[in-house]
C-alpha cells in the first residue's frame, strides 16, 4: 500500500474516532445530570406509591451491593484495560506523536509575545495531550495532534490500535445505554419515566406493585 493510501486511511480512522468519541461525550454530559434527576425523580415516585425502600433495601442489600459493585467493575475494566504486551510495538508511535506535540505546545516553547488567549488554549491542548498519554485515551491524543496537522511518521499498526480504540469507545457506550438514568432522560412522557422506575425496582429488588 502507497504512502498516501496509508495516510488516507489513517485519516478516516481519526475522523471515525473522533465521531464516536464525540458520541460518548454527549452521552456522559447527559448522564451527570440524569443520574441526579433520576435518583430524585424515583425517590419521589417510590414516596407517593407507598413503596417502603427501607424494607426493600434491608431484604436485599447483598443483591443491591453485588449490582452496583458488577456495574461498576465492568466499566472501570472497559475504561483501564491493560495493554497487551504484543501491542506496545503498536503503541509507541502514540509517544512519538505526543513528542512532537510538545515540541510545538510545550508552555516553556510558547513564545511570550503570543495573545494570551492563544498561549491559554495551547496550554489547555498540551493539558489534554499530557493526560491522555498518560491513560493511553488515543482519541484526545489524535484529536490534539489533528488540531495541530501532525501526523504519525509511521502508519505501521495505528489503524489497528485506533480500531481497538472504537471498539472500546462502542463498548462503553452500549454500557451507558442500559443505565436506567439513560433510558429515563430519554423517555417522552410520564408513562415511560413510571415503567422505567418500575423496571428498575423489580430488578433490583424483585418488587411488583400489587
Amino acid at each position: 500500500m502507497s504512502w498516501l493510501l496509508k495516510f488516507k486511511k489513517y485519516k478516516k480512522k481519526v475522523k471515525e474516532l473522533l465521531f464516536i468519541r464525540s458520541e460518548l461525550e454527549y452521552q456522559e454530559m447527559i448522564l451527570k445530570d440524569a443520574h441526579h434527576d433520576f435518583e430524585v425523580y424515583y425517590l419521589r415516585y417510590c414516596a407517593e406509591n407507598d413503596i417502603d425502600l427501607f424494607s426493600l433495601k434491608e431484604e436485599n442489600q447483598e443483591k443491591v451491593d453485588y449490582i452496583f459493585s458488577s456495574n461498576e467493575s465492568k466499566k472501570q475494566g472497559l475504561i483501564h484495560k491493560p495493554i497487551e504486551p504484543e501491542r506496545k510495538k503498536n503503541t509507541k508511535v502514540f509517544n512519538l506523536i505526543y513528542k512532537d506535540i510538545a515540541k510545538k505546545i510545550h508552555p516553556d516553547k510558547l513564545s511570550i509575545f503570543l495573545p494570551d488567549d492563544e498561549i491559554k488554549e495551547k496550554e489547555d491542548m498540551f493539558k489534554a495531550a499530557s493526560g491522555a498519554i498518560t491513560v493511553g485515551d488515543w482519541g484526545k491524543l489524535l484529536e490534539v495532534a489533528d488540531k495541530l496537522g501532525i501526523k504519525p511518521k509511521s502508519f505501521d499498526g495505528v489503524c489497528e490500535e485506533i480500531d481497538l480504540e472504537i471498539e472500546k469507545i462502542n463498548k462503553l457506550i452500549n454500557h451507558n445505554n442500559n443505565m436506567y438514568s439513560w433510558v429515563w432522560a430519554n423517555c417522552d412522557d410520564e408513562r415511560c419515566r413510571e415503567a422505567v422506575i418500575l423496571n428498575f425496582l423489580y430488578q433490583l429488588f424483585g418488587y411488583k406493585p400489587s
